[in-house]
Parts: C-alpha cells; sequence; structure tokens
C-alpha cells in the first residue's frame, strides 16, 4: 500500500549521494534517473511506465517553493497506492497515478518540505576516511548484476506479510516502515530491521509542523518551570531552541520565504487543538503590573498526551510554580 521516499543527505557535498543513486539505478524494477524534470514529464512519466524514480540534485527541483504545490503534490500522492492526479485535458478530465518508489538525493543538509519529509526515510552519508574503487555507471558490474539476478529470483518465490509485527510504532511512520520490515523479515533480516526502526524511532521527529511545535512547546515549559507563558515569551522561546526551525520557519508546508515564527502563526498552528490564547498575568502580580495574551500549561496537557511521544522531559508537578488567579479568573 506504502513506498515510503528514500531521501538522501549529506553534512558537505561529495559523500556519495550521486554515487548510491547510480547504484540503485542498477538495482531497482524501471529504473529512471533524473537530474531535473517537469510536473507534466513526471506524472505522465509515471503513468505509462511506473518507474523507479531516482532523482539527483533536489536543489533543481525547486520543492519549497510556492508555485511548485503540484510537483510536490505528485511526489506526496505517489506514496500511497492509488495515489492519482486530474487535468483536464481535450475536453475531459484526465487522471494519473503517481504511485511510484522515489529517491531523493538532497544538497547537503538541506531538508524536504515537511509534507514530504513526513513521507521519507532519511539516510545521511558520510565521508569514508578510506580511499573506495570508484564506480563507473556506464561499465557492467558483476557484483550488482549478480545481486540484481537474486532479487528477481526472490521476487518470484516471496510471499510477503501485509502485517507484519510493528511493535508501538503506527501512523505514517508505521507505513513508512512497513514493507521494509515485510522484506526484512523474507529474507532473515528480522531482527536487524526492528533493531534498524528502533533507531530512527529515537530520532525521528514528526515532520507534521504542528506536532513538531507541541513537542517544542512542552520543552520550553519545562525548561521555565512556570505553568503559564505570554505568547511573546513562549515565541522567544521556541526560537531559542536548538536544532529547531522556528527561527526560519517557512510555513506549515514549507513554502514561504524563512521567517520568525510569529504571534499570529502561533495561534493558528494551536487552533485546531482548541488551544487558543488567553489573559494571563506574570509572577508577583503588583498594582503596576500589566496582563498579556498567552498561555497555560493546563491547555496543552490533553494535546501532549494523544500527539507527543512520552520522553520523560516533563517537568515534575512539584517544580511548576503555580500563579495566583486574579479577581475576575483570568491568569
Amino acid at each position: 500500500m506504502v513506498t515510503p521516499r528514500l531521501a538522501l543527505r549529506s553534512p558537505v557535498a561529495d559523500c556519495g549521494k550521486t554515487t548510491l543513486i547510480d547504484i540503485l539505478s542498477r538495482l531497482t524494477a524501471r529504473p529512471e534517473k533524473f537530474d531535473a524534470i517537469t510536473t507534466a514529464a513526471l506524472y505522465r512519466q509515471i503513468d505509462e511506465t511506473h518507474p523507479t524514480l531516482l532523482i539527483d540534485e533536489v536543489d533543481n527541483l525547486g520543492l519549497a517553493l510556492q508555485p511548485n504545490g503540484r510537483l510536490r503534490a505528485v511526489f506526496n500522492s505517489g506514496h500511497r497506492k492509488g495515489g492519482t492526479l486530474a487535468i483536464w485535458e481535450r475536453g475531459r478530465t484526465r487522471k494519473f497515478s503517481t504511485f511510484a518508489p522515489l529517491a531523493l538525493a538532497l544538497p547537503e543538509m538541506r531538508g524536504l518540505p515537511r509534507t514530504l519529509n513526513s513521507r521519507s526515510i532519511a539516510i545521511t552519508m558520510e565521508r569514508s576516511p578510506r580511499k573506495l574503487r570508484r564506480f563507473d555507471a556506464n561499465h557492467p558490474d558483476p557484483a550488482l548484476d549478480a545481486a540484481y539476478g537474486q532479487i528477481l529470483l526472490w521476487r518470484r518465490e516471496v510471499k510477503l506479510d501485509p502485517n507484519p509485527e510493528m511493535a508501538a510504532l503506527r501512523n505514517r511512520f508505521a507505513d513508512n516502515w512497513r514493507p521494509l520490515i515485510a522484506i526484512a523479515d523474507s529474507v532473515g533480516w528480522d531482527e536487524q530491521a526492528r533493531a534498524a526502526v528502533a533507531t530512527f524511532a529515537r530520532e525521528y521527529q514528526d515532520a507534521d509542523a504542528k506536532i513538531l511545535l507541541l513537542t517544542d512547546i512542552r520543552k520550553a515549559f519545562d525548561a521555565c518551570g512556570l505553568d503559564r507563558m505570554s505568547s511573546n515569551a513562549l515565541l522567544d522561546a521556541l526560537h531559542e531552541i536548538d536544532d529547531s526551525d522556528w527561527r526560519e520557519f517557512r510555513g506549515t508546508r514549507g513554502d514561504q520565504q524563512p521567517h520568525k515564527l510569529r504571534n499570529s502563526e502561533l495561534a493558528i498552528l494551536l487552533r485546531d487543538f482548541a488551544i487558543r490564547p488567553r489573559t494571563i498575568w506574570p509572577p508577583n502580580r503588583t498594582a503596576k503590573t500589566k496582563s498579556a495574551k498567552g498561555y497555560r500549561r493546563s491547555q496543552f496537557e490533553e494535546a501532549w498526551d494523544k500527539y507527543c511521544a512520552d520522553d520523560g522531559t516533563t517537568a515534575h508537578p512539584s517544580t511548576i510554580k503555580t500563579l495566583r488567579l486574579a479577581g475576575d479568573g483570568t491568569a
């Protein structure tokens, strides 16, 4: 039902991403390798030949740019069997299949749009300290030819389990790994595959901006030890979190110019969880103290339970500084 996208990343150039794309072209079914392709050519190619798409130099496609939404839609919908794109052609609606395996080589450590990233399994490649044998994609390689032959023999005989044991994995992360676990089980690599999944799961962050936001808001509350924060204080805390992208937010679909997450965007992202800013007062309130719009920690608890992994970092209740309520019941 699902063919996860393979995202190849590296901290610097010349780490072998292009070479791996070339190797995949010798080991996959109906490989089609591109350095650039238009959206129309892409969905027509998929519909006609059902290839394995191998795309190098992904920065040439401008996936994060707003005008390229249709291209992102093809990559996203092709993740699941039955994915289609419809266009109006010669007076009628014509549908094109978009379901196809896809590997993408990214420039250095740049990311993918969030919606595509959540459908991908990412491998970070590094330069080898040893001198490696040069791979020439234009000449036969007996080892790869033999491997491909073995794959064909395996394909004719194998019966994959469509629902292998996935432990506690769920949602799209489980969807991405399910076919790989089924393949690993069929060749006796069940333990190694599940160990790999556990490693990826520890490093995995949900690519949905709203889930990331909930996770980082919990970090901000845990760090300050308060039971409420003003919107401005919460934004400052989010901007300061290491390894977050709230200083270079590109919108929920990753198609905007980088900018700091704004107050209005914060409110919109939280609105779907029925979390809205309310009037709060700072600690040690005096006659000159002014209120501000913000959030109480208790507003997030239900959403954290539903959508965020229990990472053990939630502050203990005894360390939360409860602020007294104003006479009208607002914080």
